[in-house]
């Protein structure tokens, strides 16, 4: 049985945080009891946060007869409880995901911090690092990301952007060589996810750096990777810029960095 209860704690403190948490969903079987809940942050709900906890119970006896209906509404306490694990969770979290790019990386990375976005790194300085600035793993390049891992540590997670020129763009195998560069540089075991840069679905050819064909052959590059068993890495989906959003055929303005910080969002809360 699922029920969705009316369950709330107005403007909780958990762990001296202001949010709102709110119940979302119960799931009861013979043996199990499943809550989630969510959270909303202060500045929107941009990004919601949901969270899972499962108890299990010994078996009921086969004679005694489960309700057909039930309304459950769980306690203030146990809500506020929720509210402070989840913040515990978000706050721990932050920074933890890298990134390698270029300027367009950088367009993301900023509307994803001028949207409130925590868990993945600001911009820090990838301009025109297209993916043959990262094959060599000593490069400058990497030298900037380490930069960054001195400040907050190895990432849990990178998220890896295929950027080109249009020559000499891409191969598959510097793009294998790059997931492999950021295990190094990353925390044991981190998740990798990998996307080509922003494409133009009302202008395709908009983007004369990276040729007419670039923008899509960077994704269809990130989608062969998320599809490789062997690489062990995750294609999200696209990232797209209208043609109200790009100042210079590639680039993102302000409205185009917001709509790209808020597919970030999106894609990695």
């Amino acid at each position: 049985m699922s029920v969705t209860p009316d369950a709330e704690c107005g403007n909780c403190e958990p762990g001296g945080i202001s949010g709102k948490v709110k119940l979302v969903h119960l799931f009861l079987t013979n043996t199990k009891v499943q809550v989630a809940w969510s959270q909303a942050h202060t500045h929107g709900d941009k990004s919601i946060t949901t969270s899972v906890i499962e108890f299990t119970a010994p078996p009921r006896p086969q004679n005694l007869r489960q309700p057909p209906n039930m309304h459950l509404t769980l306690s203030p306490f146990f809500v506020r409880l929720a509210g402070a694990m989840v913040t515990k969770r978000q706050a721990a979290s932050e920074h933890a995901m890298g990134f390698i790019g270029c300027s367009m990386a950088e367009n993301v990375a900023q509307g994803y911090v001028a949207s409130g976005g925590k868990h993945m790194w600001g911009p820090y300085g990838t301009n025109s690092f297209v993916v043959q600035s990262w094959t060599n793993t000593n490069s400058t390049s990497w030298g900037l990301f380490d930069t960054q891992v001195a400040k907050y540590g190895k990432p849990s997670e990178v998220w890896v952007q295929i950027c080109i020129y249009q020559d000499p763009g891409a191969t598959y195998d510097e793009v294998k060589q790059l997931i492999v560069n950021a295990r190094q540089h990353a925390a044991p075991g981190a998740r990798i996810w990998i996307t080509g840069q922003p494409i133009y679905p009302d202008n395709p050819a908009s983007c004369p750096r990276a040729g007419a064909q670039g923008p899509q052959l960077t994704v269809d590059l990130a989608k062969q990777a998320g599809a490789d068993t062997t690489l062990n890495v995750t294609y999200p989906g696209d990232f797209k810029l209208l043609k109200d959003e790009v100042e210079d055929g590639c680039h993102a303005n302000t409205a185009g960095q917001e709509s790209l910080g808020n597919q970030a969002l999106a894609f990695w809360g």
